[in-house]
């Protein structure tokens, strides 16, 4: 593609977002959005990826390294966690993914108990089961009425994931919603009411687990 010349209206308002931008990061109350995606999405402008900056629905840009025990804690940036379990600890803190990371999607709702083995055939395979913890973590930061089109479970069921551990052995990670957790007060953004955010994050073995009647099961897009 050629290069296009600048005009100097253009110039002047794009120079004045800027100063917006970096009024925002300077606020002495902290940045009012998530950091690392702000550095994933300005990377992909700089390099002329304009899709992939403004289709985080569908893809995660990775700026540099994403940490699984620096994301997935409780407190962690972007989201709040209350309580992470013994096994994801011990199977995934350690665990660091780099490049694009595709968002997991609804893939159906079980109905009745059923075994991993059989979720991941329906699925269509352990390629289109596996994803990326960048792709959850996100999915986790987008609210019911205003994130992605595939709904997460909020009622208090499991939302089911197919992911790699560090040790490259595919895992159940299972993450519930907690609205009423110990009573403290997250306002989750600054449009909108305040409410109570937490996610409870755990993992299973897939030869010994399954899944119950009513969970969200998610694994990659179709077409991906």
């Amino acid at each position: 593609m050629a290069n296009r010349i600048v005009t100097g209206d253009q110039y002047r308002e794009l120079d004045g977002q800027l100063f917006e931008l970096k009024r925002q990061l300077r606020q002495p109350g902290g940045y009012p959005h998530d950091p690392a995606l702000l550095k994933g999405g300005l990377q992909a402008l700089i390099e002329g990826r304009f899709a992939a900056a403004f289709s985080t629905s569908e893809i995660v840009i990775i700026a540099g390294k994403f940490v699984i025990a620096d994301y997935f804690k409780v407190g962690g940036p972007g989201t709040l966690i209350c309580a992470v379990g013994d096994n994801f600890r011990e199977w995934f803190y350690g665990k660091v993914e780099e490049g694009e990371a595709m968002v997991p999607r609804l893939h159906h709702t079980l109905g009745k108990d059923t075994t991993d083995e059989d979720i991941i055939a329906r699925i269509g395979g352990v390629e289109k089961a596996e994803v990326a913890l960048a792709g959850i973590w996100r999915l986790m930061l987008c609210r019911k009425d205003r994130g992605l089109p595939n709904s997460l479970n909020l009622s208090g069921g499991n939302n089911v994931f197919y992911a790699k551990d560090k040790n490259k052995i595919l895992r159940q990670v299972s993450i519930t919603w907690n609205m009423w957790s110990d009573g403290r007060m997250i306002f989750w953004d600054s449009i909108g009411p305040a409410s109570r955010y937490y996610w409870k994050v755990g993992a299973t073995d897939i030869e010994t687990g399954h899944c119950g009647t009513g969970s969200h099961v998610f694994a990659l897009p179709v077409n991906s």
